[in-house]
């Protein structure tokens, strides 16, 4: 994954008007994908293990909210 300091944070910067939110800790980029029970994170744990202190429920929480927010802002 490239790292956000050369693509997102660096865009953002050009972009007028444009949010930008950066998930603390290592969060991964597969952490996106869904939730998986134990035996799928056994079978594929580069998907579905996540570095420890990142909780995937909460990223997911987060982003839903982040996009809620931003339709509610720019849909007016």
């Amino acid at each position: 994954m490239a790292p956000s300091i050369q693509n997102a944070r660096h865009y953002h910067s050009f972009i007028a008007g444009s949010d930008y939110y950066e998930f603390p800790g290592k969060t991964g980029h597969y952490v996106m994908l869904g939730e998986a029970d134990d035996e799928i994170k056994k079978s594929d744990p580069l998907y579905f293990t996540d570095t420890p202190g990142v909780n995937r429920h909460d990223v997911h929480a987060k982003v839903d909210s982040l996009v809620s927010d931003f339709f509610d802002k720019s849909l007016k």
